[in-house]
């Protein structure tokens, strides 16, 4: 992924791929069902300081999500979506060459990490059902509820969709 541009419109369209392969169509999105049905495990531990989470695919191919244990339900959710993020990313531009990888949700910046947050976004709050509830009316607030996400996190979609 060379910029931040082409990795917003990939994450958008790997999330859209997803959701439509392996979502149920309902809302709130379910990003611990979806991981199931792509073989991929979630559990709650003890991270540590700075870490909310991290997925780790190993030499067999079986894939792990972790999320920090003192997190909340939706802020484990995102976790949960960006790891999924890192997943599809992985194994979209690596393929199964990609065997072994470790992949934390620590606060750090860079293009993967905006790619994996992206995609978390895109993944809870697609856009057309995101557009049509800010049409119809919904604060954030009453968006944070309706997509189970938090609310700075529905704010941050309403600016990287221009809404």
């Amino acid at each position: 992924m060379n910029t931040y541009s082409e990795a917003r419109t990939r994450a958008r369209r790997d999330a859209a791929e997803v959701l439509e392969e392996f979502g149920d169509r309902r809302l709130p999105v379910d990003p611990v069902a979806i991981a199931r049905a792509m073989g991929i495990q979630c559990y709650s531990a003890q991270l540590g300081s700075n870490v909310s989470g991290m997925i780790q695919r190993d030499s067999s191919g079986q894939a792990s999500i972790y999320v920090d244990i003192d997190d909340g339900p939706r802020r484990s959710r995102f976790t949960i979506a960006h790891e999924l993020g890192h997943y599809a990313d992985h194994m979209w531009r690596d393929g199964d060459g990609a065997v072994e990888f470790v992949d934390r949700r620590d606060g750090t910046s860079n293009v993967n990490e905006f790619y994996a947050n992206e995609f978390a976004g895109s993944l809870l709050m697609p856009e057309s059902s995101f557009a049509a509830a800010i049409d119809f009316g919904m604060s954030d607030s009453q968006l944070a509820d309706h997509f189970q996400v938090s609310t700075p996190a529905v704010r941050v979609r309403k600016q990287t969709l221009g809404l």
